[in-house]
């Protein structure tokens, strides 16, 4: 049987960390350099980052409704060599049945499901349906050792583990040595299939320049 593997959505493929940091900087006490900073190494609250609690930073953004999230940029856009969403879907393929797995907040979630569908379906056709939304926790219901999760978040690739899947820590910065996306792309694929044979344990990619 095939694997299965469940690509993460914000911050793998879209940039949710410079969004919502763009968003909600006419409110910051801080600089904006260095809570986008924060925003992307993850693992902290909104209030930990930007001194705002979950329910205003969404306010913020749901004042667009749907379209906050439909607005959102690539990753690809902003990290040198980070795959675009098509041709690492594509990609994937190769190794197995792919599928979008995204979380919804638990605020506004019926703005985020529009809004994700229609910014995957803008790039991956109109008719686009692999993909699922849920709650964060619930993500590692889905594991199995023949399934892989490809995650920016260290709690969500120790949740799907521990459940008995596999997973693959996403870091958009990892790619920066490399020499162009095609050789990003087939780090990740080698990192996926690394994952595969190592079930309860993450594999977490690499920024060489951080070492």
């Amino acid at each position: 049987m095939k694997p299965q593997i469940y690509l993460d959505v914000d911050n793998c493929v879209a940039d949710f960390s410079l969004h919502v940091t763009r968003t909600v900087k006419s409110q910051l006490d801080s600089d904006y350099a260095e809570c986008l900073e924060r925003s992307d190494r993850g693992g902290m609250t909104w209030e930990e980052t930007f001194g705002m609690s979950d329910d205003a930073v969404l306010a913020m953004a749901h004042a667009e409704g749907h379209r906050w999230w439909e607005s959102i940029p690539e990753v690809a856009d902003r990290f040198k060599n980070a795959p675009r969403c098509l041709r690492l879907h594509d990609a994937m393929k190769g190794l197995g049945k792919v599928t979008f797995l995204t979380a919804l907040p638990k605020t506004g979630p019926e703005f985020a499901a529009h809004g994700k569908a229609n910014w995957l379906r803008t790039r991956m056709g109109s008719k686009f349906t692999d993909f699922i939304f849920c709650m964060r926790r619930h993500k590692a219901l889905l594991a199995a050792p023949n399934r892989v999760l490809v995650d920016d978040s260290d709690e969500n690739c120790e949740d799907f583990t521990n459940a008995g899947g596999c997973a693959v820590r996403y870091d958009a910065t990892a790619f920066a040595h490399l020499p162009n996306e095609a050789a990003a792309i087939e780090y990740l694929s080698k990192a996926v299939r690394t994952a595969l044979r190592s079930p309860g344990c993450p594999v977490t990619l690499i920024n060489k320049d951080k070492r």
